[in-house]
């Protein structure tokens, strides 16, 4: 069943989201450490919405989705603060503030991931819808289902942590102008990932990280 689990994440990670462009522009422009402090805060979050989505959450955020206006404009918010956060980057002008210290800017990534994978909180509401059907079609239950949301969340962790070493390799081999051009088209695309989450219509639309 983690198998399982690993398998169906795996298949979903290929949809690459902000997330995703996040832990690679952290590690080009900071290297793999900050990166995969942003990994396990993304996997964090993962599994806690996979929580409770097992736990039976899903009444309570389908009220939720009544406040599709304010959800949109939370994950707009955040998209576009770190979109326009990156693209100043490239420019050495800093929106957020910039610490020397390993352990701050490791701990500064961490949370930003957190963020940005909290910034469509209807993200719950799919893993629900995710965890109801195998319940339904498969008979999952119990331990089962706990293996399986743990093999997404695993899946999580293995695909960003190969995300966060090829940005750091990349980091380490391109010229610095190369690498301030990268940070320009991660903010570009976090940009774009803030526009969808504005414009689109149905709250069942739920992004994926």
């Amino acid at each position: 069943m983690l198998f399982r689990g690993l398998r169906f994440g795996m298949l979903l990670q290929l949809a690459i989201g902000p997330v995703c462009l996040f832990v690679f522009g952290t590690a080009v422009d900071q290297g793999f450490t900050a990166a995969f402090a942003a990994v396990l805060g993304t996997a964090l979050t993962d599994g806690s919405e996979i929580a409770l989505a097992i736990l039976g959450m899903r009444a309570v955020f389908d009220r939720l989705c009544q406040k599709e206006q304010f959800f949109r404009w939370f994950g707009t918010l955040i998209l576009a603060f770190f979109g326009i956060s990156s693209i100043l980057g490239s420019f050495d002008i800093n929106l957020l503030p910039s610490f020397t210290s390993g352990g701050v800017l490791q701990a500064n990534a961490f949370v930003k991931a957190v963020l940005l994978a909290l910034s469509n909180p209807l993200t719950v509401v799919f893993w629900a819808g995710i965890f109801a059907s195998k319940i339904q079609t498969e008979g999952m239950k119990g331990r089962d289902l706990w293996w399986f949301g743990g093999g997404c969340v695993l899946a999580t962790l293995t695909f960003l942590t190969g995300v966060a070493w090829l940005g750091a390799f990349a980091g380490a081999k391109v010229p610095a102008l190369v690498v301030k051009g990268l940070n320009l088209v991660v903010g570009a695309a976090l940009l774009l990932f803030a526009i969808r989450t504005f414009t689109k219509k149905s709250e069942q639309d739920i992004a994926l990280k």
